[in-house]
């Protein structure tokens, strides 16, 4: 698997010496040209993740796994809050027009197959349980409900094959 490290973002804090046992699923509302300035920090929005799998399969590493990337905003799961989860977890963001509304755009096999192996790589990696694996909506589905038409249960199962 090729990573593209050649982008670094400027959103980030440390990991206070947590250890990564979570993992968060996101798809954008938009396209590589529009993401890609959010996400470095060239805009005043302050949000960063630390993969980026683009719609033809390229995957970028904004950051380093070793910091924590601002992903998941307010949120919670399985009774721990933002700050927890913003330590213990990794995000990865997929390049998508879907809004879950206006968009209903599917993942092209080359992206979805990439995303199954960086996914794959991290959970063994960092050995992260099914119950940590989880999608933004999971963590904030007051607010958030990416990555929508997502086939969510087999793109587990892929994974975790």
């Amino acid at each position: 698997m090729n990573i593209d490290t050649s982008l670094h973002s400027v959103n980030y804090s440390p990991r206070n010496g947590a250890s990564i046992s979570m993992l968060v699923i996101h798809s954008t509302e938009g396209t590589r040209k529009s993401d890609i300035p959010i996400l470095l920090g060239q805009t005043p929005r302050k949000v960063s993740v630390h993969y980026y799998v683009q719609r033809d399969g390229v995957i970028y590493q904004f950051l380093p796994d070793t910091v924590s990337a601002w992903h998941a905003g307010a949120s919670n799961w399985l009774g721990h809050g933002s700050i927890w989860i913003q330590e213990h977890s990794l995000g990865i963001e997929m390049e998508s027009l879907n809004t879950g509304s206006v968009y209903k755009q599917r993942q092209p096999d080359i992206q979805y197959n990439a995303v199954v192996e960086l996914s794959r790589m991290l959970v063994r990696k960092y050995a992260i349980q099914q119950a940590y694996f989880v999608r933004h909506k999971d963590i904030a589905p007051s607010r958030k409900s990416d990555p929508s038409f997502f086939p969510w249960l087999e793109f587990r199962d892929d994974v975790y094959r």
